[in-house]
């Protein structure tokens, strides 16, 4: 977690060998749920803002991975517009793509090519970035959800819930 003033950025980052499903060996998808708690003297905790108001937003992967995005199709959903301080709703973020976020396949071929040497068993996930009000003096988020993808034949599906962890923000 960093923040600038009440800024505040929690980058997420994913282990494919952390995983314990054997036959998960790409993940080409995930979706993550937030819920907040939190504690403010008058305020609603979250700042939201836009005609649509949204209390966060998803900084990407998308268009960030290098040669990986000439082959890449991205389907992204996401769902900010609840306020999770206030509320017992939450806040969603989905991504599905045709090459996997990380791998650990020996052999992965996307499209006639070979992308072995271009995945890695680790990598970024995306950014949660939203604005805290002055008064809060306490704010947790509980991360729950799921990573899908392919087994080593590249056809077979396989998945695998996470297990929930709480990010202590204030």
């Amino acid at each position: 977690v960093t923040n600038s003033g009440n800024v505040y950025s929690v980058a997420f980052t994913i282990d494919q060998t952390a995983i314990s499903n054997a036959n998960l060996e790409a993940v080409t998808e995930y979706a993550l749920t937030f819920a907040g708690t939190g504690t403010a003297t008058s305020s609603n905790g979250l700042v939201g803002s836009g005609l649509v108001t949204k209390y966060a937003s998803w900084t990407s992967i998308t268009d960030t991975r290098g040669d990986l995005n000439d082959l890449d199709v991205v389907v992204e959903v996401d769902g900010f517009t609840n306020n999770i301080f206030t509320t017992s709703d939450t806040w969603t973020e989905g991504y599905v793509t045709t090459v996997p976020v990380v791998s650990e396949a020996t052999t992965w071929t996307h499209s006639g090519t070979n992308i072995t040497s271009y995945l890695s068993t680790s990598g970024s996930l995306g950014t949660l970035v939203f604005t805290l009000e002055d008064d809060v003096s306490n704010f947790d988020i509980t991360v729950t959800g799921t990573v899908s993808g392919l087994a080593s034949d590249q056809t077979t599906t396989a998945s695998e819930t996470l297990t929930s962890f709480v990010i202590d923000i204030v």
